[in-house]
């Protein structure tokens, strides 16, 4: 499937106008972008947008992010603003028009919504965390492309707390190392 720049658009302002607060800067974007590709492939069999993403430490990235955000900006579709936080300089996006989501599928706007009414309150390290959490993001290394094939192999961190994931992995160390190194154990 190849970029859909007009649900991209749709998606964007869709979130600026209903995620829109001060914590949606462009790593938050990014992320709110992520879930909605891999929840709607990983129900739908299709992304929304069409992006691909590469794997960040800040969390995943869409390829045509910035593409969509000059077009969008070029349009008069929205407003780039620089907020300063903790001495760091953050851009922030102000929606101009209001989405028009038409060009969306039922289940592409249900997608949409889901990620607003799940993510909307969130800041963005929220967000970027919990994608970092993910088996598509933790699967490739830095640079890589998320495949997005990787959503059918998603949540397995996703519904445990860190605590719990570290428990796990010292569990894990108290295995005889023939069964952690895979070995079959005969049983006499």
């Amino acid at each position: 499937m190849g970029l859909d720049a007009e649900k991209y658009q749709e998606s964007i302002l869709f979130f600026l106008n209903h995620c829109n607060d001060e914590q949606l800067n462009r790593v938050k974007l990014a992320g709110l972008l992520y879930f909605l590709d891999f929840d709607h492939f990983e129900q739908h069999d299709r992304s929304v947008t069409g992006d691909t993403y590469a794997r960040t430490t800040a969390g995943p990235v869409p390829e045509h992010l910035d593409d969509l955000l000059d077009l969008l900006a070029r349009e008069g579709h929205l407003l780039r603003q620089t907020a300063v936080v903790f001495d760091y300089a953050q851009e922030r996006f102000i929606a101009l028009a209001e989405p028009h989501p038409e060009c969306l599928s039922d289940t592409e706007l249900e997608t949409l919504q889901a990620i607003c009414r799940d993510w909307a309150a969130a800041t963005a390290e929220e967000v970027a965390a919990a994608a970092r959490r993910e088996e598509p993001w933790q699967a490739v290394a830095d640079g890589e492309e998320i495949p997005l094939a990787y959503a059918y192999y998603r949540d397995k961190f996703a519904d445990q707390s860190t605590d719990l994931i570290v428990e796990q992995e010292h569990s894990a160390e108290q295995y005889p190392s023939s069964l952690a190194s895979g070995a079959e154990s005969v049983v006499p």
